[in-house]
């Protein structure tokens, strides 16, 4: 008698342990009640209004002058226009798919594809629409982030992770790590907070996770939470079979995701990616990249405002007012040193994508589940150092959008000077400086080949710079036939052909000895 009823309550107490595992779990999520954006005090909330118009506006500049160019953009968009189709670069078609970066892709260059479809065939216009695209993402992703979360000061994590983070590498915005750091956040806050998926959420939450599947290598990494995220979903947060089923149907997506991730990773693309990848993981450490740097100490004073009390008020205002006033040193260095600029370590930035986005979202969960206070107080001082950052950030970039269009002044004026194909080495393009302004930092070398296409007057290609040592040419320059058809967007190569006809000519001329008038002989 005694051992069935201490049986039954061993049963019982084995039972139950599930139960309050998913009873504590749903306690975490009736916690999280709603707090308005505004509860931070006006002064806060200006601040803000000013980060969010500094980086509109420096978005803008950068579009309009064609700075979203840079780096492999320029040959992105003559390959779209040439091939009407959205880019595929996997070498070994859907045997490799997992390093083909689809989503990334389908996302960036769509919204042109359809434009070229609508029969626009201004490649400014089209220009313009694909830097727009490029653009949007994160704009677009913070704005989800605040609908689906609750309390709407959690939208400091997505905030952080633009101004401290992607905004160091936004000169080489067309790489996919900024699509993935985009989307990651409003896919992590819909799966914690929204109560159901329908209508317009569910339509967000698939338009943000389909990329994901083949997006980039960091959704190894970052995917794991968003599969740990449909788990607490399934146990605490959906309600209904349907709800279930969706959480289901969403961990399988981000499973793959992960797994494709980690092939693409074990298997890339290229090698040298992933030893340069990890090679520059802390290359703010010796890179002159001063946002970056910057970024880094406000981080870790974010970090030090969080975890050191409220009494030690004086503390947390000294290291408060070292983040904002720290923050002036981004444009003041660009303006002081213009001719330090260099686009290139942008590309080596995109490293801080997975780190610091890593670093925020265990951040995330740690106050998600109460392992880590936050007060009202620490929130303020919080986005006043992200908005002063976001400002300052934003003030680099304006400059450096004036320092590209210099350069394109350059590019434009060597284009009239010369015909046919010409080495970068005879142009002024090849110079760090010109006229205390810097050039050769900011084109990359090999994408000089697609802006001379993309910048020739009146779409009449009489010149194209190449680099001769770079590693990746996108097409020879030599041989007319393998020259991107932009025919249909009006472009003609009849000069730049000519010139090279001519040249060729003149070198066989060259080579021809003539005959000796005494002997007959060569």
């Amino acid at each position: 008698m005694t051992s069935s009823v201490i049986s039954r309550r061993t049963l019982v107490a084995g039972e139950s342990r599930p139960w309050l595992f998913q009873s504590d779990l749903k306690a975490v999520d009736r916690s999280h009640g709603s707090v308005p954006l505004n509860s931070l005090g006006t002064a806060v909330m200006l601040l803000l209004t000013m980060a969010a118009a500094a980086y509109a506006g420096q978005a803008f500049m950068a579009v309009v002058t064609g700075r979203h160019l840079y780096w492999d953009t320029s040959w992105f968009l003559v390959k779209l226009l040439s091939e009407r189709h959205i880019a595929v670069w996997n070498a070994h078609g859907w045997r490799d798919f997992f390093v083909g970066r689809f989503g990334t892709f389908a996302y960036q260059e769509t919204p042109t594809l359809l434009a070229m479809r609508l029969r626009v065939r201004d490649p400014h216009l089209l220009s313009l629409i694909y830097g727009v695209t490029l653009f949007s993402f994160k704009p677009l992703g913070l704005l989800l982030c605040y609908r689906f979360a609750r309390d709407k000061r959690l939208v400091i994590f997505p905030l952080l992770t633009l101004f401290a983070g992607t905004m160091n590498s936004e000169a080489s915005i067309g790489s996919e790590t900024h699509l993935m750091s985009a989307l990651f956040w409003p896919a992590l806050f819909g799966l914690m907070y929204c109560r159901e998926f329908k209508g317009w959420v569910l339509a967000a939450m698939i338009a943000v996770s389909a990329p994901l599947l083949v997006c980039y290598e960091t959704m190894a990494m970052l995917g794991l939470f968003l599969c740990a995220a449909c788990i607490y979903r399934l146990i605490a947060v959906a309600r209904g079979r349907r709800e279930r089923w969706l959480s289901w149907v969403f961990f399988g997506w981000y499973s793959l995701g992960v797994i494709f991730g980690a092939l693409a990773i074990a298997f890339p693309r290229d090698a040298t990616n992933r030893s340069g990848f990890l090679k520059s993981t802390f290359f703010f450490l010796h890179a002159d990249h001063i946002g970056a740097r910057v970024s880094v100490l406000v981080l870790l004073l974010c970090a030090a405002v969080v975890l050191i009390p409220e009494r030690c008020r004086r503390i947390l205002n000294t290291l408060t007012a070292i983040g904002t006033l720290g923050s002036l040193a981004i444009p003041l260095y660009i303006i002081l040193h213009p001719q330090a600029t260099n686009f290139g370590t942008n590309v080596v930035a995109r490293t801080m994508h997975a780190s610091v986005c890593f670093v925020l979202a265990l951040a995330f969960i740690a106050l998600h589940f109460h392992l880590l206070q936050v007060g009202a107080a620490q929130y303020k001082r919080l986005f006043v150092m992200a908005a002063v950052l976001g400002i300052c950030q934003s003030g680099w970039s304006l400059v450096a959008s004036s320092q590209w269009s210099n350069m394109l002044t350059v590019l434009r004026a060597e284009l009239r000077t010369h015909a046919g194909a010409v080495a970068l080495e005879d142009t002024l393009l090849v110079q760090s400086v010109v006229d205390g302004q810097p050039i050769r930092e900011l084109h990359a070398d090999w994408p000089l080949m697609s802006l001379s296409i993309l910048y020739s007057d009146n779409r009449t290609v009489r010149t194209i710079v190449f680099a001769d040592t770079a590693r990746f040419l996108p097409f020879d320059p030599y041989d007319p036939g393998s020259l991107p058809n932009l025919h249909r967007f009006g472009f003609s190569y009849a000069p730049y052909v000519a010139a090279l006809a001519k040249k060729r000519s003149g070198i066989r001329k060259e080579n021809i000895v003539p005959l000796s008038p005494a002997t007959g002989s060569r």
